[in-house]
């Protein structure tokens, strides 16, 4: 336990070459080196969400239990009145560059805006989606872009430029 009542984690996992890959991941497979990497990591809060527990913040978090680090959150710009920083969100570090990545809750009803912003602001390249769209009938991402025809999601490719304008 950490000064701040928070827990360290230090991830036990070797790193893996690519070209080593395919060789590896069966052999971890087969033994339970896997599973006890995955039992290993921590289930339980391990940093304050003080911000996220916030009573104006409880519209923009989907589930009580899954909220951004105050230590790692991502903090939007004001932009218009009405607006806050507040964001589910958290940076993430990437191999060679600390919070590299940033990673978010779909977004609900109550936070489109802010995702777009958080995008828009942040100059986000790509947006990986890794849950299903719907479950169980109960839709569980807000759709971003469909053709209204099929249903099916559209995908961009936008790039920036600036013009010089303001």
């Amino acid at each position: 336990m950490e000064e701040d009542g928070s827990t360290s984690f230090e991830p036990k996992s070797n790193v893996i070459q690519v070209s080593e890959l395919l060789t590896t991941v069966p052999k971890l497979l087969e033994g339970d080196a896997l599973k006890a990497e995955y039992n290993y990591v921590p289930r339980s809060q391990m940093f304050s969400w003080n911000q996220a527990k916030l009573p104006e913040h409880k519209t923009k978090n989907r589930y009580g239990n899954l909220l951004p680090y105050d230590n790692t959150r991502v903090i939007l710009k004001k932009e218009s009145p009405g607006d806050t920083d507040y964001i589910n969100a958290n940076f993430i570090d990437g191999y060679k560059k600390a919070g590299r990545y940033i990673a978010m809750q779909g977004p609900i009803d109550a936070t489109i805006e802010d995702f777009w912003r958080c995008v828009w602001q942040f100059k986000c390249h790509q947006i990986v989606i890794l849950t299903n769209l719907e479950e169980s009938g109960k839709v569980c991402f807000f759709r971003l872009i469909s053709d209204n025809k099929t249903n099916k999601p559209i995908y961009l490719r936008a790039n920036a430029k600036n013009t010089g304008r303001k």
